[in-house]
């Protein structure tokens, strides 16, 4: 079942839930590898799970996806060949599952303890066969100056670690940036883009909401000959606001939107661990 597009071009508001069943081919020396996946996309829900981007404790509207990896390779062979969803894991029965979790707690102590509950949940339903989970969380609303949101990436292994990355999503800001003269002379829109993988096993309680506001003091008040120099002093505010015990790494990705005639952007992208600015 998939949500439709509507005539007004708006994606409906019911999550699209898939089964796949992906089998890779054989190509040259690849090792051939079957796997399979359950998975729900973007459910709507409401909950609260700390402060929006306003400051308020209060119930957000959040988008939660979940993608079942089972085990072993072919699980899903019997349910393919016998047309019967219980030799599957049922989809349905998982949307429920998060679904009645989440309204019956109502508000987390933050983003990592709604994504271990809905873990969990998983793990209860699918059991042994259940390889790992991997967990989207889109937050539309979180952060203030980010018109793509916010996004947290979570995995999670059967008897293995977890691992997390975050995604803050086209933060606008209007800043010098350039060598030619009506460059110094006129601010230029451009976007920025952050992710921050964490370490594996870290329960982060980073408010990144607070870190972009600490980013933008910076950067709005910075001017730059150019983007390099912009994604450097970018990349080594984070890294050193975040710190080594929570990061792995930070990437910022920096666009000119109108640098070119005849390109939609321009841009510099840069990865760091913490360590590199010591």
């Amino acid at each position: 079942m998939e949500s439709s597009r509507g005539s007004s071009g708006f994606d409906s508001p019911y999550p699209r839930i898939f089964c796949t069943y992906q089998v890779s081919a054989e190509h040259s020396h690849r090792q051939y590898m079957a796997s399979d996946t359950v998975f729900i996309e973007k459910l709507g829900l409401s909950v609260n799970i700390g402060r929006d981007r306003w400051g308020a404790s209060k119930a957000q509207p959040l988008f939660i996806s979940v993608y079942l990896h089972l085990t072993p390779n072919g699980y899903l062979t019997r349910a393919g060949e016998s047309d019967d969803v219980r030799d599957s894991i049922h989809y349905g029965h998982l949307t429920k599952a998060v679904t009645r979790l989440v309204e019956e707690r109502k508000e987390f102590n933050g983003i990592g303890p709604l994504v271990d509950a809905v873990a969990q949940a998983a793990f209860n339903m699918a059991g042994s066969s259940l390889g790992e989970v991997r967990i989207v969380v889109e937050l539309p609303k979180m952060v203030l100056l980010a018109q793509g949101g916010m996004i947290v990436e979570t995995t999670i292994g059967q008897g293995m670690g977890k691992r997390t990355k975050v995604y803050v999503k086209d933060m606008g800001f209007n800043v010098i940036v350039g060598v030619n003269e009506p460059e110094r002379e006129t601010k230029q829109r451009v976007v920025v883009n952050l992710e921050v993988v964490e370490r594996e096993n870290t329960e982060s309680k980073v408010d990144y909401s607070e870190v972009v506001k600490r980013l933008a003091k910076d950067i709005e008040h910075m001017e730059y000959l150019t983007l390099e120099k912009m994604v450097w002093e970018i990349t080594r505010a984070a890294c050193l606001l975040l710190g080594e015990q929570v990061v792995e790494t930070v990437t910022v990705r920096v666009q000119k939107l109108s640098a070119l005639s005849f390109a939609q952007s321009s841009g510099v992208e840069m990865t760091r661990r913490v360590s590199d600015f010591r």
